[in-house]
């Protein structure tokens, strides 16, 4: 089925509304990290698999930082709902000690996985832990968590899209749609 015949696409922002927003949030990260990273210690660019992929890669491009790339994979959704815990299915695979990490979401939704990813790099003693995403659902927050780079906050409804799955397909898709209720 092509993306332009799919009955239940309603969509939420459009590529060109999301392209114009990470080109400022670019700015921001790099304003924010252009006097703390070097060659020597670059920005730790941690991408939550499997969601952030796809946004990462387009702030990544924008940067004019030295940085390296590092994935984590957490489950904390079962279908389209969150099932309250998050499991580590792998994680970063360098000590990330004095580092400047940056752990870039697709979306945060109730908070957990973010609070999750907080305590995992709280240990390694980092020289800071930010969070950047794409999408923050404020109405769902369940967790105080803080969320440095926000492209967009957006209502309680179920999205897909910009790396974002429904049920594990579409995260191909150059927008981010909703599923109507």
């Amino acid at each position: 089925m092509r993306v332009k015949e799919m009955k239940h696409k309603k969509i939420l922002l459009t590529k060109e509304e999301i392209e114009r927003r990470l080109d400022e949030v670019a700015g921001e990260v790099e304003k924010y990290y252009s006097t703390l990273v070097t060659e020597n210690n670059p920005l730790a660019f941690v991408v939550v698999l499997k969601g952030a992929y796809f946004v990462a890669t387009e702030l990544a491009k924008r940067l004019n930082l030295p940085l390296t790339m590092h994935f984590i994979r957490l489950k904390s959704y079962s279908g389209r709902k969150s099932t309250g815990e998050v499991n580590l299915i792998f994680g970063v695979d360098e000590n990330m000690k004095n580092r400047h990490v940056l752990i870039v979401e697709d979306i945060v939704d109730t908070g957990l996985t973010v609070k999750f990813l907080k305590d995992y790099f709280e240990v390694m003693s980092p020289a800071s832990c930010e969070v950047f995403t794409l999408l923050r659902k404020p109405a769902s927050l369940k967790y105080d968590v803080d969320v440095k780079f926000c492209c967009f906050d957006i209502e309680d409804k179920f999205v897909y899209g910009y790396g974002l799955d429904l049920d594990e397909v579409w995260r191909n898709l150059p927008f981010v749609a909703y599923v109507e209720n």
